[in-house]
C-alpha cells in the first residue's frame, strides 16, 4: 500500500473559507493575543483534551517557551532526539541551553533506553520529540525524567492527536508543545509570564 506523505491538497482543496476568515481578522487588528488567540486556545485545548492551552507564534516559539517555564537556560543540557527537526535543537540553543542527542528507536521517536547514559549533572531536562503521528514511550521517558528530577518539554508538534497508552502526546507532564498546552493551572501563570515578555 502507498501512504500519500502530504495531504495538503485535500486539505486545502477549498480554501475560500480559509481566506475569508483571514480577512476578517486582518481587517480587525485583533491578532496578537486578542480574542481570535483566546478562542484558538479553548478550542485547541478541548481538541487535545487538557483545561489550558497557549497559543504562540510557532512551535518554535513554544519549545522556548516551554524550556523557559521548566527553568532551564545557560549551560543546562537538554536530551533529545538526534532526527528531530531543527527548531528542537534551536530552541535548546536560543536559550543558551546545551542539546544532547540520542537516537530514535523503531517508531523514529527518541529511544528511552538510550537516555540515562545521556544525563550528566548538568542534564535539566528531557525533549521527547514524537514525528510523524507517532509517539515516544512516554511512560519509559516519564519513569527516567522522575528517578533523575528532570524536566520533560514533549516536542508534539507532528504528532497531534496522537496517543500512547491512550494519552495524547503533548500532555504528559505540566506542558508540552503542540501549541503550548498547559493542563495545570499552576503552570498557566508561568508560561503566560514567559510568552508575554
Amino acid at each position: 500500500m502507498k501512504v500519500r506523505y502530504s495531504y495538503l491538497t485535500r486539505q486545502f482543496a477549498e480554501t475560500s473559507a480559509i481566506f475569508d476568515e483571514m480577512r476578517k481578522l486582518v481587517a480587525s487588528g485583533d491578532f496578537t493575543l486578542g480574542k481570535p488567540v483566546a478562542e484558538f486556545e479553548q478550542r485547541f485545548a478541548a481538541l487535545i483534551g487538557v483545561k489550558y492551552a497557549i497559543g504562540v507564534a510557532s512551535g518554535t516559539d513554544s519549545l522556548k517557551l516551554a524550556l523557559k517555564a521548566a527553568n532551564v537556560g545557560q549551560g543546562d543540557e537538554v536530551i533529545t532526539a538526534a532526527n528531530t527537526f531543527v527548531s528542537s535543537v534551536g530552541a535548546i540553543n536560543e536559550i543558551g541551553a546545551i542539546p544532547v542527542l540520542v537516537d530514535a528507536d523503531d517508531s523514529f521517536c527518541l529511544a528511552p533506553d538510550q537516555l540515562e547514559a545521556a544525563i550528566t549533572p548538568r542534564t535539566k531536562a528531557i525533549m521527547p520529540v514524537h514525528l510523524t503521528g507517532n509517539t515516544c514511550d512516554m511512560p519509559a521517558v516519564m519513569a527516567i525524567a522522575d528517578r533523575y528530577g528532570l524536566a520533560v518539554v514533549e516536542d508534539a508538534c507532528q504528532a497531534i492527536l496522537a496517543e500512547f497508552d491512550g494519552k495524547r502526546a503533548g500532555t504528559w507532564r505540566g506542558g508540552g508543545v503542540l501549541a503550548s498546552p498547559a493542563k495545570e493551572p499552576q503552570y498557566l501563570g508561568r508560561w503566560r509570564r514567559c510568552r508575554d515578555q
